[in-house]
């Protein structure tokens, strides 16, 4: 079985100026994590758990640019980018200063247990917006590749921008000309024989792998993977995981190259790469009871609720996998 420390924790950030809170996303080295709200951007630390700066826009940035949608952090964690609902990518400048908000001083004579994190000082920061670039055909999500930005679009364009704004669209990539396969040691990749309409509705950069996990918004998901280290749009393929089909958002384990997909139906499928056939193989599955939590199911909509059981399925991936287990269905 599997046993999770700790209980979940509810942080109040409840500010009706901020909007619906959308999505939830941590910084490469989980110092810090983003929760993107309509139209705010609230900063916490990971450990322990700090508020330590917003940014909400005003009236007349929304009406301009849209509201939040989705945001990737720069490797360094320097920096975040924010799509928005009029094809917009907001640009966000995150500084430490020399001051702290929060400084740990033990007490004489306190015991503290083992089990109990270490808290350091925690430094005040500021975030700032930088500059603000403009895309077309309705932006669907985001992810961070190294010193690049991927940007799906809804007219099925992946288009690639620099974190300075600039955008390179030499490197822009059409999904209906993408080749896929399922089994690439047996079947040749090829491109979609109906791909109008198509477009990826979620996409997680996953360096372990070397590709992006993917979903489109038809319900099917896999990786897309490059021969080439600059991830030229000439040789690239998609990888299907067998066995998706009505998955509606997706997470990536960083350390073990796992994909998690989640499902419409409350499922949770976890696919790794089969190093010697190239082909995506199932894993493991999560499932929740219907008796135990009816008419429950995961949506683009409510993708804040699927980063939290994200959180679980991360744990179980840790768990089989330091444990060596390999679950075969």
């Amino acid at each position: 079985g599997m046993y999770c420390l700790g209980f979940p924790k509810i942080l109040n950030d409840n500010e009706p100026e901020k909007g619906k809170i959308i999505c939830v996303r941590a910084s490469r080295d989980r110092s810090f994590f983003a929760a993107v709200y309509d139209r705010a951007v609230s900063i916490w630390y990971h450990r322990p758990h700090v508020s330590l700066v917003s940014y909400v826009r005003g009236d007349e940035s929304v009406d301009e640019y849209g509201q939040n949608q989705d945001v990737a952090w720069r490797p360094d964690g320097f920096m975040l980018a924010v799509v928005t609902t009029k094809s917009r990518v907001i640009f966000y400048n995150l500084q430490l200063t020399d001051r702290e908000i929060y400084a740990s001083n033990p007490v004489k004579g306190c015991r503290i247990s083992e089990d109990t994190p270490s808290i350091g000082n925690i430094p005040e920061v500021t975030l700032e917006q930088s500059c603000v670039v403009s895309l077309l055909g309705g932006l669907s999500c985001i992810s961070s590749r190294r010193e690049e930005l991927v940007v799906a679009s809804g007219m099925g364009m992946l288009c690639r921008v620099c974190w300075d704004g600039l955008v390179d669209g030499q490197l822009s990539l059409q999904v209906h000309a993408i080749p896929f396969t399922a089994d690439p040691q047996r079947v040749r990749a090829v491109p979609l024989a109906s791909s109008a309409g198509l477009y990826l509705s979620a996409i997680d950069y996953c360096s372990k792998l070397g590709g992006f996990a993917f979903v489109l918004n038809n319900g099917r998901g896999g990786l897309l993977i490059s021969t080439t280290m600059g991830f030229d749009p000439k040789h690239v393929k998609g990888i299907w995981a067998r066995g998706v089909t009505n998955a509606a958002c997706l997470a990536v384990n960083q350390r073990y190259g796992l994909i998690a997909f989640g499902c419409e139906s409350g499922d949770v499928l976890l696919y790794t790469l089969d190093d010697l056939t190239g082909s995506l193989l199932h894993s493991h599955s999560m499932s929740l009871s219907p008796q135990q939590y009816p008419g429950f199911f995961i949506s683009r909509s409510n993708s804040y609720v699927w980063d939290l059981l994200c959180l679980l399925a991360r744990r179980w991936c840790t768990f089989w996998s330091s444990s060596l287990h390999v679950v075969d269905t």
